[in-house]
């Protein structure tokens, strides 16, 4: 009896021992009650955007998703978890979006920039447009130098550089104004360039739609791009607000991720005139709009302008892409400068209320995270900035996870049991 009792207290120990080195590792604070109802809502209008992902295995084709939003987004810590799965489960087809953040913000850490030649301004869509117009990526650069160039670089990507064979530009400028692109591989060889083999200039989009499109294509692959910009006039203004890294030698996911350190709804709906027509050229099967952390403080919110301002851009969209499959996601629970976001339910009620209206699919992450002050359980587990309103890598990793575990789900509950993919793999350490 007497070494019986000493196992079970060693055991005992041995368990909490265990139990304490899984709580400071896990990443994980929300409850399995919680978790058991983390759902897509109406996710009956996702079924198009799912048929296209089968297809992804069966048939090699390609499958694009835009993801919108703020500073949580523009960081690159949650799209790069989402593009992991994606990767693991379905292929990576391309990086896609790879605009010069540098020149106009701060830098995410999955694009390097380096300005050549000449000079360079960057803004965004926080304020209204005046010369600078924005698109889907909701900033732009500007040079009025002769000669300007600059260099752009996906970094490292899931242990691979993200590499292309097609770069396409969106940009407005004097019609003796030209672009010259010479393009690496730097994991071959860093000395080695390449010319474009075919180079296809959309003549037509500025005066549609207030800009022009350029696409350089290669015949081979390339992870690094210098871009030139030649201009006969002195002082003529040219501008890039889009650049676009694709891969069409290759099926798979092309996970585009758009977003502006500050930015509200509001920002992409009043004060960026050529993002509809833009993403209507990106063409994407699923588009997810992140907004909601910086207007859950604005004192001036009210709920009835709030719905209207989105409904009327999203009806516009849904009028240019109709087969396109979109996705709202409620802000985090927040607490910026210790102030309380007063209008971040509001800001749920009125997404909640679109996707039934709109036939659009909703996802709750103030729920999943655990509801109302839950951002001090991630606080304390080194999952949330000392801001308050942002979050670590890993709490980044993690609510990227609840999505996808979220989405993965509703597609497994569609699809034949050949065709399931796998969920990522979330342990629970609080309740």
């Amino acid at each position: 009896m007497k070494s019986t009792r000493i196992f079970s207290i060693q055991l005992l120990l041995f368990c909490f021992c265990f139990a304490t080195v899984s709580w400071s590792q896990n990443t994980t604070v929300v409850s399995d009650s919680l978790r058991s109802n983390n759902k897509i809502y109406n996710d009956q209008y996702l079924l198009p955007f799912y048929d296209k992902l089968k297809r992804v295995k069966t048939n090699g084709e390609t499958v694009s998703i835009l993801q919108l939003g703020d500073s949580h987004m523009q960081m690159g810590y949650f799209t790069d978890e989402m593009r992991n799965h994606f990767s693991s489960q379905f292929g990576m087809s391309s990086i896609g979006n790879i605009f010069p953040y540098p020149i106009a913000s701060y830098k995410p850490f999955y694009i390097k920039t380096k300005v050549l030649s000449g000079i360079w301004e960057g803004r965004n869509h926080l304020k209204p447009e005046d010369d600078f117009k924005f698109g889907f990526t909701g900033f732009a650069v500007k040079t009025v130098s002769k000669n300007a160039s600059l260099e752009i670089m996906p970094r490292k990507y899931q242990n691979e550089i993200a590499t292309g064979n097609q770069v396409t530009i969106y940009f407005t400028g004097d019609n003796t104004s030209t672009i010259e692109i010479i393009a690496l591989n730097t994991v071959k060889d860093s000395t080695l360039s390449f010319k474009p083999s075919k180079i296809i200039f959309n003549e037509n989009s500025e005066e549609k739609n207030g800009w022009k499109k350029i696409v350089f294509n290669f015949d081979s692959q390339i992870n690094k791009i210098v871009l030139t910009v030649n201009q006969s006039k002195v002082l003529s203004p040219f501008y890039i607000n889009g650049v676009f890294l694709n891969n069409t030698e290759k099926g798979g996911i092309i996970y585009n991720n758009c977003g502006v350190g500050g930015a509200q709804f509001s920002s992409l709906c009043n004060n960026s005139s050529l993002s509809i027509s833009q993403i209507k050229d990106l063409n994407p099967d699923l588009i997810i709009f992140s907004y909601g952390s910086n207007e859950s403080y604005t004192k001036s919110f009210t709920y009835e302008n709030y719905i209207e301002m989105v409904r009327k851009y999203i009806t516009s969209l849904k009028v240019q892409l109709p087969n396109t499959a979109i996705l709202l996601t409620s802000p985090p629970d927040t607490r910026s400068n210790d102030r309380y976001p007063i209008n971040t339910k509001p800001i749920g009620l009125v997404f909640n209320a679109l996707a039934k209206e709109q036939a659009l699919a909703y996802w709750d992450m103030t729920t999943q995270m655990g509801g109302d002050g839950s951002l001090f359980k991630w606080l304390k587990l080194g999952l949330a900035a000392k801001d308050k309103l942002h979050f670590t890598k890993q709490g980044y990793a993690l609510q990227a996870d609840l999505l996808l575990e979220a989405l993965f789900s509703s597609y497994n509950s569609n699809v034949t049991d050949k065709e399931k993919v796998n969920l990522p793999i979330i342990t629970t350490a609080f309740k």
